[in-house]
């Protein structure tokens, strides 16, 4: 009998040898079930391990899914992630394993040279320059050619309508396209407008689709029969038969980086996946990222862009708020200028957006008697509280209690000061200054009402409307005229590379929500920092020079995209066997000239879940494999069970 390897979702970076059945036909990419342990598996013939197992000591394989294999460009994509993520491969297979019992019940009927009905599809009129880009990207998607190109256009400049001319080309081709959003939030609006442009409900996959749903989604993915998913970052790993066009909406997002389980940069793993398939990229965005930037200048994207807004909107005014030279009065967080401006709009009967990027009530609690700040149990950080719940929350693990008005130190009590804003608190400012006005506040926390309230404001049944970076990007709003932008300087103040591009574009895409047709738009800053190279690039829209100034720091720092970075961040429950452990490690990094090891260093958070965690931060030239330089140091070494390793190749969190 012939054997096979079989990979298999377990925590191990191997595959597994198993016989196969006399007359059994096995390709690599076919599904199979598996005995394994004391239990049935199921996993993916994958390429041979090279391991001399006797024959005699090998499982037979119990099952095979004859009816589905995956493609081998999509296998190669697989193989390039693990090893690029250094991820185990077993962990990766998770992501892509069908839920429940699809294999069993899975429907290949389907003709995959029939073409999708678009006789309802509405055309909507181009501007001379949208039609000159639309065609140039219609053009490469016809090719069928691996492709990779940045739209870059101001907000309101019709960035979609471009990457819809493209899909428009692929799905008359009997293509599949996937259109990947950095949040759920937005993906309401972007279904509506996929429905109403090509006249049919394209697949939405996320980590909220109900599961019934995804079975039939992940099937007619794998026959050719969906031709456009819209989905969060989980999407990238469908087993598409014939993808033609993968589209990154909003590709500056930090939330493309998964932080958890398999850590990966979903744009970056897409441009991979696009490659393998040898299908189009299109990224999008009014802020593209510095290394989307680099990579233009460097002739790696082709650049489209869109200089102006569509009709007659004009970009709004940007204004800094000197809050130096305010009079802010207690428990107020609106200064007195930014208040005239809201009174101003609400009496031309035009809608307000105030921008906090802060969940809940008050970031932080102090008894003032004893001085006592309330802190997680298990983090090194403050409980947040929020005050709609009455509760205390640790946003790092999500430990939560009842808001106590009894200090647990010196036992007084009403004694608790709640220092700094969040958007609740900001919430009930405005309604005491605005009583008889419909107000919202939204964020992460109530997720799911997000399209109900967008909706309420596109039918302006809203006149103010708060909201954390969720509302930054993506939604369009004919009435919406004024923007406010609270605690501007928060990023600023970051430890992370990223802070001052961070800051520059959530500012930019929040004040681009306003003005958005034929009403003017104006913005506002309340900063202490007026000066600051990112405010002063922000208020006279002076793009270039920021991104000038930001590359030319990275540049001399060797910093990304002109040098590699990873993070490596080790916990345990206990410190002292850590550190212990950090140090002996530490010693064991290979010398290099382009290499230079940072570390071990207490992580800025250095409990979290009731683990300490330490950190190494490895800085190497832009030619170096990082991650053969990390195999060499980590993966031989052995470690105490209780010590977990995680490493973050290109990391965009160093908290």
């Amino acid at each position: 009998m012939k054997k096979t390897s079989i990979l298999l979702p377990t925590n191990t970076n191997q595959t597994y040898d198993y016989l196969v059945p006399e007359k059994t036909k096995l390709e690599l990419g076919s599904f199979v079930s598996v005995p394994f342990r004391n239990k049935e598996m199921k996993g993916i013939v994958w390429f041979d391990s090279g391991d001399k197992v006797a024959i005699e000591k090998l499982k037979t394989v119990s099952k095979v899914y004859n009816q589905i294999k995956l493609e081998r460009d999509y296998i190669s994509f697989l193989d390039f992630f693990y090893k690029y993520n250094l991820t185990p491969i077993s962990k990766v297979l998770r992501l892509v394993l069908p839920k429940d019992n699809i294999l069993e019940n899975f429907e290949n009927n389907y003709d995959d040279k029939k073409k999708l009905d678009l006789s309802s599809e509405t055309k909507i009129k181009l501007t001379k320059l949208q039609k000159k880009l639309a065609k140039k990207l219609s053009e490469s998607v016809k090719k069928n050619k691996f492709e990779r190109f940045l739209i870059d256009g101001v907000t309101g400049s019709g960035k979609t309508e471009i990457y819809f001319e493209a899909i428009n080309q692929a799905l008359r081709a009997g293509n599949q396209s996937l259109i990947l959003l950095p949040e759920i939030a937005l993906v309401d609006s972007l279904f509506k407008r996929v429905k109403d442009r090509f006249g049919f409900e394209p697949a939405v996959w996320h980590s909220e689709t109900k599961a019934s749903e995804k079975r039939k989604i992940w099937n007619d993915a794998a026959t050719g029969k969906i031709k456009l998913v819209i989905g969060a970052r989980s999407a990238l790993f469908l087993p598409f038969k014939n993808l033609n066009l993968i589209v990154i909406d909003e590709e500056h997002d930090s939330t493309y980086k998964q932080q958890e389980q398999v850590i990966y940069n979903a744009r970056d793993m897409a441009i991979a996946r696009a490659s393998f398939e040898n299908s189009v990229i299109v990224m999008a965005s009014a802020t593209p990222s510095m290394e989307s930037i680099f990579n233009v200048r460097a002739k790696k994207y082709n650049q489209l862009s869109l200089p102006k807004r569509i009709g007659s909107a004009g970009l709004p005014s940007i204004n800094v708020i000197d809050m130096r030279e305010e009079f802010i009065e207690k428990d107020s967080w609106i200064s007195p200028s930014l208040k005239s401006e809201i009174i101003e709009n609400l009496n031309n009967n035009e809608q307000t957006l105030l921008f906090l990027n802060r969940r809940g009530y008050a970031p932080l609690t102090i008894c003032k008697d004893c001085g006592n700040k309330i802190e997680c149990k298990k983090c090194d950080s403050y409980l947040v509280h929020h005050k709609i719940r009455n509760t205390l929350i640790c946003h790092q693990c999500g430990f939560f209690s009842k808001y106590q008005k009894e200090c647990s130190k010196c036992h007084s009590k009403n004694s608790f000061i709640q220092y700094g804003p969040g958007i609740e608190r900001l919430n009930e400012e405005l309604k005491k200054l605005f009583p008889e006005k419909t107000i919202s506040a939204i964020s992460s926390d109530n997720s799911e009402n997000i399209a109900d309230v967008m909706h309420c404001m596109e039918k302006g049944e809203i006149d103010i409307i708060i909201g954390t970076q969720i509302i930054s990007k993506g939604y369009h709003l004919p009435n919406l005229t004024l923007v406010g932008i609270i605690d501007a300087d928060l990023g600023l103040a970051s430890s992370d590379l990223r802070a001052s591009e961070k800051t520059f574009q959530l500012l930019q895409q929040v004040a681009g929500r306003s003005g958005r047709e034929e009403k003017p738009g104006r913005a506002f800053i309340q900063t202490y920092y007026p000066d600051h190279p990112v405010i002063l690039s922000l208020i006279n829209y002076e793009k270039e020079n920021f991104i000038n100034i930001e590359l030319s720091a990275r540049e001399r720092s060797e910093l990304p995209p002109y040098g590699r970075l990873a993070s490596i961040t080790l916990s345990d429950v206990n410190e002292e066997k850590l550190i212990k452990f950090c140090k002996k490690l530490s010693s064991f990094a290979p010398t290099s000239k382009k290499v230079n090891v940072l570390g071990p260093a207490p992580a800025p958070i250095t409990k979290i879940r009731n683990r300490y965690r330490y950190k190494f931060l490895v800085k190497a030239n832009k030619n170096v494999n990082i991650q053969e330089y990390i195999r060499q140091w980590l993966f031989d070494k052995k470690k105490p069970s209780s010590i977990r390793i995680l490493i973050d190749i290109d990391p965009y969190n160093f908290l």
